[in-house]
């Protein structure tokens, strides 16, 4: 599985960065997003101190650590919807269709193969913050960071996976993933401290939102007590077992109909 996901981690490098200028421009908008988010903190930073009855943590760093945190958990999320569109629109779902393993053992790969260059993108990142600003993240918050990406992986993958299934028995829904995802992270707290939302929707946040839990967990730096890993590993294999159960009952179904591959929206 190792080979196969770094096959396909190459393949994704080489289809959206074929060419040194390609890589640039990967340069050039990171450090126009953390230029961004320096000004836009320096502009909200006392407003967001107020509402929320005084962040002591520098609102720069509130927002990259928040930004970071959530990079691997949402692509997660819409990874195995955005495996299902490629391999359709490139004709190998029809392959992977005939594979003697099931369906989802490949679009699994596929999905996790694109975590080694996330992790690149947020290496980058403390790298040109610590260019233009110095130390201002601990190393130990960067640490904290990767493990929760590790850790945390089976359960946004699950996730994924049972909302790709859907997305295969309907062939529609990817940009309602994408609506409920980037909703979700908003109200979850990766731009400004819950604490500014009605106290009965911080309430629901903070009891339902996997979001939420790992932004606390990357603001906090705190890493992971035994419970919280053992927990962790457990809710992530049960999701990825409902997961994969969900898209082999979509597929099932689709061959059974013998319908068209289509994927609207």
């Amino acid at each position: 599985m190792i080979k196969a996901i770094r096959d396909f981690t190459i393949m994704d490098l080489k289809e959206y960065y074929p060419s040194i200028w390609a890589w640039s421009g990967l340069l050039i908008a990171t450090v126009m997003s953390v230029l961004v988010y320096w000004y836009t903190s320096l502009a909200f930073a006392p407003v967001i101190s107020q509402m929320s009855g005084g962040q002591t943590m520098s609102y720069f760093v509130f927002i990259i650590l928040g930004e970071l945190a959530l990079m691997i958990p949402v692509l997660l999320m819409e990874a195995p919807t955005q495996v299902v569109k490629q391999a359709v629109s490139s004709g190998a779902m029809t392959t992977l269709l005939q594979l003697p393993c099931p369906t989802s053992t490949p679009l699994i790969t596929w999905s996790l193969a694109k975590v080694p260059t996330e992790l690149l993108r947020i290496f980058l990142n403390f790298i040109l913050i610590f260019a233009l600003f110095g130390a201002v993240i601990k190393a130990s918050a960067i640490l904290n960071i990767y493990l929760l990406a590790i850790v945390s992986a089976p359960i946004f993958l699950g996730l994924g996976l049972i909302a790709s299934s859907f997305i295969v028995a309907f062939g529609r829904g990817e940009k309602i993933l994408s609506f409920i995802v980037t909703s979700l992270s908003l109200f979850s707290g990766i731009y400004f401290p819950v604490g500014v939302l009605p106290h009965n929707l911080q309430e629901v946040v903070k009891s339902s939102s996997p979001l939420y839990w790992i932004l606390e967990k990357a603001r906090g730096e705190t890493f992971l007590s035994v419970s919280e890993f053992l927990a962790v590993i457990l809710l992530g294999a049960l999701l990825v077992a409902i997961g994969v159960f969900a898209l082999r009952l979509s597929f099932g179904r689709h061959q059974k109909t013998g319908a068209t591959w289509i994927l609207r929206y």
